[in-house]
Formats: C-alpha cells, structure tokens, sequence
C-alpha cells in the first residue's frame, strides 16, 4: 500500500480503496505521546489487520519547545528586556586569539588580556536582559521607591541626563537596584551569550569593529552618551550599548579579587570593547563614571512582571 500524509490521517493513494482513509494519527498534547492506528475502514487483504493484534500503535516524541516572546516589558522597573535564548554556545575566547586581536587592533599590551575565559561551550537558562544599562532615569524610581542613598555624580549635569547610565555606583547598588526591580545581575556567561550571541564574533555587531557603532575611544564622545544612540551596533539578541560607553558589572568573580565586568567605556578602546574582555572591581567600593550595569530577570518571574510586546529588533 502507498500512502500519503495531510497531518492526521494516512490514506491510501492507489488501488480500489483510494482516497479512503487507512490511518490516523493523534498527538494530544499534554501527554507528549503520539497515537498511531489502523481506522478500520477499509476492508481487503491487502490491508487486513489480523484478529488479536493491537492496533495502536505509540511513539514518543519530544516535547516542543516553549514560543517565548523575544521582547518584554517588566515591572516595577519598566523598561524592554529582550530574550537571552537557552542553550549551548561557545564562551570565551582562546588566549592566543585574543592576543593576536589586540594586537591586529594596534593595542599595547595589558594584563587584562590575558584573564580573558579560555574557550569552551557553556549552557545558559532561558531569561530576559535588559535591552539597554540602567538608565538615570530608572535609578531615580529606584532611589524615590526605596530611600537608598543616591550615586557618586547624582548631581552633576555631564553626567545625569535622565537617559544616561547610571554611574557612581557600587556592586552592592546595583544589587539593591535588581533587587527592588525583581531582577538580578547576569552571570558572566549570560552577559556574553546576550552580547556575541552563539558565532563568536568579536563584537556585538560582527567581527569588524566600527566607530559609529558604539561609544569607545574611537568614537571621541568623551564622556557617557545616552543608551540606545548606537542601534546600528545591537548584538544578536537586540541589547544595545554592549560595547562601550559604561562597562557593566555582572556577578560573576575576578580573579578571587572582586566582581568581574564587562564591555568596555567611553574611555577605552575598540580591544577592550570585544565581547570577551573583562576586567574587575571591588564589589564596596563606589565606581567611577566610566562603570554602570544591567539586569536580568529569570523566566519564572518575567512570566509573572514581564508583558510581551510588538517591538522591532534591530
């Protein structure tokens, strides 16, 4: 018998019972079981079933995987976070590439290049990060809701614009700020998956660094920018300001000395704005205009604060 499939039912494509249908499938869904079986409308030898056998038969199948919405808002802190997928990706960078980017970029050396995470495939959970570094203007609703001290530089105009990063802040700030917010800092390897995605590129944006695509040295803003100005330079996932303008704190450790971060500022150049540098601070102490951060929010909570919306990535 020939047989062709429209989804549910198999039918029988020549011969006298054409057209008739001879099998059916069904797959409900919460069982994560396929049912597979003979219809019994067509009689004949070529298709007799014989007496006393089971004409079911079942298959397992693997469950589908979930449709997350890629871009959220989240509350208390309402701003769009975007989708950090699940999965394997390569993490980090071998030391001997790293070195020879810096040096293809015309960089002196520094010891920073050489802490770089060697290369090796990491997992991450599905979760949301947030599209862009906090923002004055987000910190402020903090500081309003909470009563927690306010920054270093809270008061001065080259660096509080409402859509700047926040600066002059600690580890244990941006801790306070995700607590309140119902989020937390990215792991290092969240961070990294958000901003080079899974092809290893150099970059948010790919493997050829480009001025007008994020506030490094090059770029000669010499101080913070508004977040978002450098869309062109959104990485995969559609995080913005990945590279440059603040480096960003993640919870991951530096070398047993602190909190690792990363990105790059406003005042370093393109070597240190590559998705695989990092750096560290002390986790007490009051940072600089040059460090920020962003959050993250685990999918069990954004299931509950987060809204899905129609947005478009870059």
């Amino acid at each position: 018998m020939d047989g062709v499939g429209n989804g549910h039912d198999w039918r029988a494509a020549s011969g006298p019972a054409a057209g008739v249908s001879v099998w059916r499938w069904s797959a409900p869904p919460a069982s994560g079981r396929a049912r597979f079986g003979h219809t019994g409308q067509v009689a004949g030898r070529r298709l007799r079933v014989k007496s006393g056998l089971d004409r079911q038969a079942r298959f397992r199948y693997p469950a589908a995987r979930e449709m997350l919405p890629p871009v959220i808002v989240t509350s208390p802190d309402v701003v769009e976070a975007v989708l950090v997928p699940a999965g394997p990706f390569p993490f980090g960078v071998a030391k001997e590439t790293a070195l020879e980017q810096v040096r293809q970029l015309g960089e002196k050396d520094n010891p920073i290049f050489h802490v770089e995470h060697p290369r090796s495939i990491v997992t991450v959970k599905d979760c949301y990060i947030d599209r862009f570094p906090v923002t004055n203007r987000r910190f402020a609703a903090f500081l309003e809701a909470t009563g927690h001290p306010s920054p270093l530089f809270w008061l001065d105009r080259q660096w509080n614009d409402p859509d700047q990063p926040v600066v002059g802040i600690s580890y244990r700030d941006a801790e306070a700020f995700a607590k309140w917010a119902g989020k937390r800092l990215p792991t290092e390897q969240e961070w990294e998956r958000a901003a080079r995605g899974t092809d290893e590129r150099i970059w948010p944006w790919g493997n050829e660094f480009r001025q007008q695509h994020c506030n490094s040295r090059e770029f000669g803003a010499g101080r913070t920018t508004a977040v978002g100005m450098f869309s062109a330079g959104a990485s995969p996932v559609g995080a913005q300001d990945m590279a440059g303008n603040v480096w960003e704190l993640t919870s991951g450790n530096w070398e047993g000395q602190g909190k690792a971060i990363r990105g790059g500022s406003y005042k370093n150049g393109a070597a240190y704005c590559r998705c695989t540098c990092r750096w560290g601070i002390d986790p007490d102490v009051k940072g600089s205009t040059w460090l920020g951060f962003r959050c993250v929010m685990d999918l069990a909570k954004a299931r509950i604060y987060g809204k899905p919306v129609r947005s478009q990535l870059p």
